[in-house]
């Protein structure tokens, strides 16, 4: 074997020790309907590393794994670990562009998952949870062959610029997430009521259901109710806990 592989090789194992499927945690986040009785409809497979390490925290996670070159092979890793965990709603799980794009591995996670008979591919929504990749194009065919397997879309932090929206309009999803920013302390502020007010109206027109993230207290819940938000998430209603 060359020397390289043999380095690659023993880079990749000693990540997977580090961060591996089975050292990675997943808490889940539930999506609550904010307009009708508060009934849960998913829940979000939220990544942690092992307990007591720096690198228990998603960003600090990420960070060493780009460190070493293997933001995909974490992220791919995340996506295993959370296909394993038990609901009876729908199931949010973040992937990053660069992912569906490029890694081979995280498709073979995604055909694992289409053929695994107790969850359907439709109960399984992946939340692009990242506004760069390398190519547009790219990323949109890989959208469509998930689509095809039949599993559901969600466009993450709508409002934080204009790649979210025009993500939006090119794709358009299953769900539409807005971005937490716009959501705290939006009884207060009217600019943020006109941008959430016109994403909503947008993602709508489009056909995709809207999620607030972040919903912390009842005011932010009323008027988002008002605006005509139907989905909603936040330490309001619930706190992420551990899968079992």
């Amino acid at each position: 074997m060359p020397f390289n592989a043999v380095v690659a090789d023993r880079r990749e194992e000693i990540f997977d020790a580090l961060l591996g499927p089975e050292k990675i945690r997943t808490l889940l986040h539930p999506i609550r309907e904010i307009r009708n009785g508060l009934n849960v409809i998913g829940h979000e497979a939220l990544m942690r590393g092992p307990r007591g390490v720096p690198f228990e925290s998603p960003p600090l996670a990420f960070a060493m794994a780009a460190t070493m070159g293997m933001v995909e092979r974490l992220d791919t890793h995340c996506v295993r670990r959370a296909s394993r965990v038990t609901t009876s709603t729908k199931l949010f799980i973040n992937v990053h562009p660069r992912t569906i794009v490029s890694y081979r591995e995280f498709w073979g996670v995604v055909g694992e998952m289409a053929k695994e008979s107790t969850r359907r591919p439709g109960e399984i929504v992946f939340e692009i949870v990242e506004h760069s990749a390398g190519s547009n194009a790219d990323l949109l065919h890989a959208i469509k062959e998930l689509r095809a397997l039949g599993f559901g879309l969600a466009v993450d932090d709508l409002g934080e610029g204009a790649s979210g929206l025009r993500r939006l309009v090119e794709t358009e999803p299953d769900f539409a997430k807005i971005d937490r920013f716009f959501i705290a302390s939006i009884d207060r502020d009217r600019r943020k009521r006109a941008v959430v007010s016109a994403i909503t109206a947008a993602a709508h027109e489009l056909g995709a259901r809207v999620i607030a993230e972040g919903i912390e207290n009842e005011n932010e819940h009323r008027v988002l109710v008002d605006l005509g938000v139907e989905l909603g998430q936040g330490w309001h209603f619930d706190r992420p806990e551990e899968a079992q």
